[in-house]
């Protein structure tokens, strides 16, 4: 048969349907609707007969099955427009539009394409999604439909007609995708603290969080300042930043973003919902710049989060017999065993560890200023270094010391004065103090060696003795400024030579005492002894402080003099050398166990017919952070 004979009969088929269901009662028409069988007629007839109010009452009365319902609007003969005027009438309740789209004779893309034309209201749509009869599932695999646009999707989730736990439901549901998901939160009809509040809801889980972050359709300033609201808690945060969902590099440009500020970075990783492994990964990544990887460190409180991170990755080392390291060292554990001893040698030395015990011995190489040369080798001593441990947990049952070095004794195998000490260098709290340098003897013949600092050289007749050396300090107004100071010098080495960047600007510490002046001598008469190196500076920044033992910085002893043979009888007059100053040892700890003894002690002047002067104590203890 022809086709257009065909046409024809359908057509006049129709008609006579129409004609006949026109002259029908409501009643009779629900019936109809319910039991006919012909869904394209069905559809074609409520597209032809354009009165929207009058059919969603139909579709509306419970004796038409949600099942017929969903099959009549998904009909393509029925025009999208039209489905999408019925369904925004009032006549048809937002409850039974809800069972009608959850139904699967619906499709997903059909219910899509009806929510997202713009003749039906957002607050419509969001009523619907809200509905308990539409399954968080069904909304999510609409939400997912190209034929949904992510900027409608976004403004119909920002409507707080629709609750946060229901929207956060359908987001953390398999039917919608991560991209998509991505590309609605990324949208601007959504507010970022309402996306904040979806993120931080239990009902979505940090694995999908995760994904969606991730995903390239949610740009990095975007994530950035969800993750910096508040209405997303940093613990939440944190356990979405740790999910293996969320790569360290996408983790580190959302980080890095302006968006996001460095206190919000900080609460977050601080948080024990992630790990120290995905902190050090973040950290190290390439997308974090070196000035925000320093700025988020350096408003780490000294925690042992910070040392945890400080120390990820490095070795542990126990020490059985005599061994010597030099300048900055990291650890995971250091143990020095009983009858040993760990020589830190560099300028400055630099503990950096998880856990330290120490029952042997850990002592700082002379490293500070130059004892001044000796008119006959008669020099002055050597300053003690400076030594900078930073640990958690601090043990210590034996000795660790960065003292001065003594002067030298006096010699008279050749004339001349002594010269003076080389300088030191300290950081010092405000109200605290070095030691300075005992003055050098005056002698008939020569002068000792003035300590190390500023201890005057002694005068004679024929050669004087150096001054001890000067020293340049830095002074701080408190112990919690002196514990920041360091924090962020070792903070600086570890992103340069850890984590392999370069901040803009970087601290270091370089703390040590300052040298003793060298004696005088006169050839063939006598030798005065040279000024005592002032001790050295001991930081110790830890959590818990136990020290059963010693940590001293003491001033190094002025050297006695020695005299010829006199004619007629005794010997020429000689002197000794004054006492280095004591320097400094600082402990900052968390937790105070045992104090131990700490000492910066003065060195006593060196013996002769006049004896040096002693120099004076300097400042050691222990103060809570």
């Amino acid at each position: 048969m022809p086709l257009d004979v065909i046409s024809y009969t359908l057509a006049r088929r129709a008609t006579a349907k129409i004609k006949t269901l026109l002259e029908r009662t409501y009643d009779e028409i629900v019936s109809a609707v319910n039991t006919g069988q012909d869904l394209d007629w069905l559809a074609s007839f409520i597209d032809g007969v354009d009165a929207p109010d009058w059919w969603a009452r139909v579709l509306n009365d419970g004796r038409v099955t949600v099942s017929k319902a969903a099959a009549i609007l998904n009909n393509a003969f029925l025009r999208l427009s039209r489905a999408v005027a019925v369904l925004n009438s009032d006549n048809l309740s937002v409850s039974r539009v809800a069972s009608i789209l959850n139904d699967t004779n619906i499709s997903a893309s059909r219910a899509a394409a009806i929510l997202n034309d713009t003749s039906i209201s957002v607050s419509r749509v969001v009523a619907i999604l809200n509905d308990a009869n539409l399954s968080a599932s069904r909304a999510a695999a609409i939400l997912n439909d190209t034929n949904l646009s992510a900027d409608k999707a976004a403004a119909i989730l920002n409507d707080t007609s629709i609750s946060v736990s229901r929207v956060a439901s359908i987001l953390n549901d398999t039917n919608l995708s991560a991209d998509k998901a991505a590309a609605i939160l990324n949208d601007t009809s959504i507010s970022v603290s309402r996306v904040a509040s979806i993120l931080n809801d239990t009902n979505l889980s940090a694995d999908k969080a995760a994904a969606v972050l991730n995903n390239a359709n949610l740009s990095a300033s975007r994530a950035a300042a969800i993750l910096n609201d508040t209405n997303l808690s940093a613990d939440k945060a944190a356990a979405v930043l740790n999910n293996a969902n969320l790569s360290a590099s996408r983790a580190a440009a959302i980080l890095n973003d302006t968006s996001i500020s460095v206190s919000r970075v900080v609460a977050i990783l601080m948080s024990p919902n992630i790990s120290v492994d995905k902190i050090y990964s973040i950290l190290n990544d390439v997308g974090l710049s070196a000035d925000k990887t320093q700025a988020i460190l350096y408003n780490m409180l000294f925690s042992e989060r910070l040392v945890n991170i400080l120390t990820y990755g490095a070795s542990d080392l126990t020490v059985s017999s005599n061994t010597t390291i030099s300048g900055v060292n990291r650890y995971g554990t250091l143990t020095v065993n009983s009858g040993v001893t760990l020589t830190v040698d560099g300028q400055p030395g630099v503990i950096i560890a998880k856990s330290i015990s120490v029952s042997g011995a850990i002592a700082k190489t002379l490293t500070g200023g130059a004892g001044g040369s000796g008119g006959s080798g008669n020099n002055g001593g050597r300053g003690g270094g400076g030594l900078i441990i930073f640990a958690w947990s601090f043990v210590n049952s034996g000795t660790i010391s960065a003292d001065g070095e003594n002067g030298k004794p006096g010699a008279y195998t050749a004339d001349g004065n002594g010269g003076n000490g080389g300088s030191g260098a300290f950081l010092v709290v405000s109200g605290d103090a070095f030691g300075s340098g005992g003055a050098g003897s005056s002698g008939t013949n020569a002068g000792g060696g003035g300590g190390g600092p500023r201890g005057a050289g002694g005068s004679g007749s024929a050669a004087k003795g150096g001054a001890g050396g000067d020293v340049y300090s830095t002074t701080l107004s408190s112990y919690a400024d002196l514990a920041e100071t360091v924090k962020s010098a070792v903070v600086d080495w570890f992103i340069k030579n850890v984590l392999g960047k370069s901040p803009s600007s970087t601290k270091t510490l370089n703390v040590y005492g300052a040298g003793g002046g060298g004696g005088g001598s006169v050839a063939g008469i006598a030798g005065d002894g040279g000024g005592g190196g002032q001790g050295g500076q001991i930081i110790v920044l830890c959590g818990s402080f136990d020290n059963r033992g010693t940590i001293r910085a003491n001033g190094g002893s002025g050297g006695g003099g020695a005299g010829a043979p006199a004619p007629g009888g005794g010997v020429y007059t000689y002197g000794g050398g004054g006492g280095g100053g004591g320097g400094i040892v600082y402990v900052l700890y968390k937790t105070l166990v045992s104090l131990g003894t700490l000492s910066a002690s003065n060195g006593i002047g060196g013996s002769g017919i006049i004896y040096g002067a002693n120099g004076s104590a300097g400042t050691a203890k222990a103060v809570a952070i």
